[in-house]
Formats: structure tokens, C-alpha cells, sequence
């Protein structure tokens, strides 16, 4: 018998800080699938094959550039994300974490970037040639982000500050840009960009969402190297 959803949230969720998208939405979400599954003899890695076979379809629809294609498309990534967390809350309750599962995660995340190739072709008859250099520096953001940086690597905890006057003044500025990278990097996360694309086909202003990322995550993408080379770097934990 499969514990209650309550009991299974604390069995399953990660005890890590997340972006609120990723706490309140998909793993909110994810854990109702997470008890079905758990009712059938799938393992965690079969959970990540479904959710790359659910949003793979997802760079085909946004291609079409038409809304209901991209609509279907985005609920489609959705899914996606949702059963991206679902695989982890499986290999945890069946306590089964494996390299292979990393693996894994890891490649099916492609289809996080190759969305946004679908997207740009999706939006060429708005914005033209434009649309493929948005699509391709959002694609190769994205990767980096998620290969290099996030995968790899993450920000340093916070030093404790001594009481003492001076030195709270010194680090001043240090704590004001640690606040700013949380409070910033919560924009790039995949949680909220899979949700941005979500909103985006409803308004049908899924171009301007390409627009943004295409702009804006090359540059912070530079800002968070420099920021993670000043502040120092750390093993990261595994992230199922």
C-alpha cells in the first residue's frame, strides 16, 4: 500500500532551496503522478524515458508557429518538467538513485533546449531571420546553464558575518549580489522557463518570450561565470 500524498512528500521531495515554480507547481504536481507509479512496477528510469517521449513531440508542434500547435506543445513540455522531478521521487522512494539515472536526466534534458529551436522556427513569420540567432543563442544558453554550470557546479554558501561594524560594511556589497543572483537566477531557471513558455503560447506572445531569453541569457550567462569565479565554486550534490 502506497503511502498518503502527505506522507509521500516527505518520503520524496528534495530537502534542497528551489525556485518557487519548481516547489508550489511541478512537484506539487508531480508527486500525485509519483503515487500512481509507484503502483506499477516502473522504475525511476522509466519515468525519465516517458517524460523525454512526452516532450520531445513538443519541438515538432512549436515549429508549426500556429497557436493551438504551440499550445499542445507547451502542455506537452509541461509534462515534461513534471515527470522530469516524478523520475526522482520515484528513484527516492524506492531508494534506487544510480548514476545511470543522473545519466539519464542529463541527456533527456536536451529537450529543454531544442524547444526553443522549435520555437524559433515556430516564429519567423514575426520575426524573421532574428528568430533562429534568438533560437540559437537561447539553445546554447540553456545548455550551458544546465550542463556546465547547474549540473556541474553551484554558488558557495554564504560566510557567516562577524558582529563587528567594519566588516559587515566590507561585505556589504558581496551579500547585496548574493541576494541579487538568487533573486535573478530564479528568471533562467527550467521551472520558470518551461511556465513562461506555457503563458506565452496562451497570450499567444510566445515570441517575445523567445525574444527575451534569446537576449537576456547570453548576458547572464557571462555575469553568473565572472560572479561564480569571484565568489568560489563547490562540488554540487546529485540534483534527481
Amino acid at each position: 500500500m502506497v503511502e498518503s500524498i502527505k506522507e509521500l512528500e516527505k518520503i520524496c521531495q528534495k530537502g534542497h532551496k528551489e525556485v518557487w515554480t519548481a516547489r508550489y507547481i511541478y512537484r506539487k504536481i508531480a508527486i500525485y503522478f509519483t503515487k500512481l507509479f509507484l503502483y506499477t512496477p516502473i522504475s525511476a528510469n522509466g519515468v525519465s524515458v516517458l517524460s523525454f517521449i512526452s516532450g520531445l513531440p513538443s519541438i515538432l508542434f512549436f515549429s508549426f508557429g500556429d497557436y493551438y500547435y504551440s499550445i499542445l506543445g507547451s502542455i506537452l513540455l509541461f509534462f515534461w518538467m513534471v515527470f522530469d522531478y516524478s523520475d526522482g521521487q520515484v528513484a527516492r522512494y524506492r531508494k534506487n538513485v544510480s548514476i545511470k539515472g543522473e545519466y539519464l536526466e542529463t541527456v533527456f534534458g536536451v529537450v529543454q533546449s531544442l524547444a526553443f529551436m522549435g520555437i524559433s522556427f515556430g516564429s519567423y513569420s514575426r520575426l524573421g531571420n532574428l528568430a533562429f540567432l534568438l533560437g540559437f543563442s537561447t539553445v546554447i544558453s540553456v545548455h550551458y546553464y544546465r550542463e556546465l554550470l547547474w549540473k556541474k557546479h553551484f554558488l558557495t554558501k554564504s560566510k557567516r558575518i562577524k558582529t563587528s561594524k567594519s566588516k559587515i560594511k566590507k561585505a556589504g556589497f558581496d551579500i547585496l549580489m548574493r541576494k541579487f543572483y538568487y533573486k535573478v537566477d530564479f528568471i533562467f531557471s527550467a521551472a520558470t522557463i518551461v511556465l513562461a513558455v506555457l503563458l506565452g503560447s496562451l497570450l499567444n506572445i510566445l515570441h517575445l518570450v523567445l525574444l527575451f531569453y534569446g537576449a537576456a541569457f547570453p548576458v547572464y550567462i557571462l555575469g553568473i561565470i565572472v560572479y561564480r569565479l569571484h565568489y568560489g565554486l563547490e562540488k554540487s550534490k546529485t540534483l534527481i
